[in-house]
């Protein structure tokens, strides 16, 4: 099981190092983002379709700026900015007060409940990979009680998957990826991190189908954190030759 491979590893010293995704993984703005838009006078599917199209478009564009040549690198903020003015406008939203308030609920999400159980597990250094700028997100964790290096995509002034951004993750720890796993909620995330070298566990809190993928199988998979809390019989499962379709990195 996931949760007892990571404490022997931890134990035996073969593990050096964890590194967490930030959106989706520890940070949840799902249900935060629904409350807003939904006092702001959105349906619960007006709200979702917003939600979903603004995750879509911002992972979206940090792909296309990876894909292109010469430096078309913009902050993460900027382009969170940019693919909600952009879902707004495509879902045919106009409420003045509704960005801002969105925004500020994205800087100030709140954690996953499974989340601090699971980091006072971790006896090995750990830290935060994530496409978030680096002041917002630390600043957004130490809000919420957790205290660790934010590694963020700024410094290769490029996105995931793109290997240099993972390779500082390897950088922090002065490890080979091989001695780090590598926790995401976002299955993209999660099969290029595999790809790259980090031990993967993948948190697929969404259920996300798995289609076959050989190659780029994270090790273990898990529903939530709370899976590898216990010492006992917990959950998780290494898998085989299967792995999930994307949810983008919010």
């Amino acid at each position: 099981m996931a949760g007892r491979a990571l404490r022997q590893g931890m134990r035996c010293g073969s593990i050096h190092g964890v590194v967490f995704d930030a959106y989706g993984t520890l940070l949840n703005f799902g249900v935060e983002g629904m409350n807003i838009a939904q006092q702001a006078g959105l349906t619960p599917a007006e709200a979702n379709q917003v939600l979903s199209c603004w995750r879509q478009q911002q992972v979206a564009s940090t792909w296309l700026r990876n894909s292109l040549d010469g430096d078309h690198y913009d902050p993460f903020t900027k382009i969170t900015r940019d693919a909600l003015k952009f879902s707004l406008l495509s879902c045919g939203v106009d409420i003045p007060a509704l960005e801002a308030d969105l925004m500020e609920g994205f800087r100030t999400a709140s954690l996953h409940e499974d989340v601090l159980p699971f980091l006072h597990l971790i006896s090995v250094p750990k830290a935060v990979l994530t496409n978030g700028d680096e002041a917002v997100v630390s600043d957004t964790l130490a809000k919420r009680g957790v205290e660790m290096p934010v590694l963020s995509a700024s410094r290769a002034c490029s996105f995931k998957p793109d290997r240099a951004v993972y390779q500082l993750a390897c950088e922090w720890s002065s490890s080979e990826a091989s001695s780090l796993v590598f926790v995401s909620s976002n299955a993209w995330d999660a099969f290029a991190a595999s790809s790259f070298g980090f031990r993967v566990l993948w948190v697929n809190r969404e259920a996300t189908p798995r289609v076959s993928w050989p190659g780029l199988e994270p090790e273990w998979e898990v529903p939530s954190l709370v899976a590898l809390e216990g010492s006992g019989n917990e959950g998780g499962t290494r898998t085989s030759t299967a792995a999930g379709g994307g949810k983008g990195e919010r």
